[in-house]
């Protein structure tokens, strides 16, 4: 992959293809690796209400931590009458093993991630193990995709529902100046991100974005080896991965050499704004991962 670091990438001409059970594997198999897992990122997460994990099943500890507004069928003994003497509003008082975590996985489904197979099937392996990773630590998860706006590809739920694999085409991920997030996406919780982040709009308005409402924000790069370590291609055409425009060039030593140095410029921008918010931020080779190098996910702390 070459890009100018705009979030413009090109590419070799080529006809890649992913099939919808291609997809299905790749969930599939990340579904699998995740059963080994759990996520160990609770532990980084404000208490009460911003979903820190504080007890693996519903209990009545006698620890207080948080509030929420009464529902028909609450137990009345629940209610915090002086609270309501000061709001006029009714609340239940919630207790340490009663804070239900919560988290979204948010995939890139722009056309950028089909630019080569393994960074595909590597953000869908990546997304069932991130997601069999948080049921089996008791976290509620939603799915989602984005590229030409969000598309929800399954609600919040304790297990796995089912679903159909989401379509990777078009758009430009968050490319655009102003995408908000959807209205249903949890608050307080962890946001899961996964994309090549070659984007235009620049790292920080994103992960401000992304970071809205959300207790922690989780930031996860995937690029293949081909970005990381591109080869000499000499005399190419090149086709733009958004917008199909064509371009030819002769890629030698020093377009090379200019690629890497933009490249690492532009992922350390990520990282920058992932400090600023302190957010986590981790990158994953694609094939790697695919081969069964979880040690980033590990080292970050994001996996145990």
């Amino acid at each position: 992959m070459y890009s100018n670091r705009r979030g413009v990438i090109v590419e070799p001409t080529s006809n890649i293809q992913v099939s919808k059970n291609d997809l299905q594997e790749a969930f599939d198999d990340g579904r699998a690796k995740g059963s080994s897992f759990t996520i160990s990122l609770s532990r980084k997460l404000n208490s009460g209400t911003a979903g820190e994990r504080l007890g693996s099943a519903m209990g009545a500890s006698i620890e207080f931590q948080d509030y929420r507004d009464y529902q028909p069928g609450d137990d009345i003994r629940r209610l915090d009458w002086s609270a309501y003497a000061r709001s006029d509003k009714l609340t239940i008082r919630l207790y340490r093993d009663e804070i239900q975590p919560k988290a979204d996985i948010i995939s890139d489904t722009s056309s950028s991630m089909l630019s080569e197979p393994s960074k595909t099937l590597a953000s869908l392996n990546l997304a069932g193990m991130l997601m069999e990773a948080c049921f089996r630590s008791s976290i509620s998860t939603a799915w989602w995709g984005f590229g030409s706006g969000f598309e929800n590809i399954f609600r919040l739920s304790s297990r796995f529902p089912g679903c159909n694999m989401p379509s990777f085409r078009g758009g430009a991920g968050f490319a655009s100046e102003n995408p908000g997030l959807p209205h249903s996406i949890s608050k307080k919780g962890i946001r899961f991100v996964i994309s090549d982040f070659l984007w235009e709009a620049p790292a920080e308005n994103v992960i401000r974005r992304f970071s809205r409402d959300a207790s922690l924000l989780v930031l996860i790069n995937i690029l293949c080896e081909e970005e990381l370590n591109p080869p000499l291609y000499g005399v190419s055409s090149l086709t733009d991965s958004e917008s199909g425009g064509k371009l030819d060039l002769n890629i030698g030593e020093n377009e090379r050499r200019l690629y890497l140095a933009k490249l690492g410029k532009h992922i350390e921008m990520w990282k920058d704004g992932s400090v600023t918010h302190n957010c986590i931020f981790c990158q994953l080779n694609a094939e790697n991962f695919l081969a069964g190098d979880f040690s980033p996910l590990i080292r970050s702390g994001i996996l145990e």
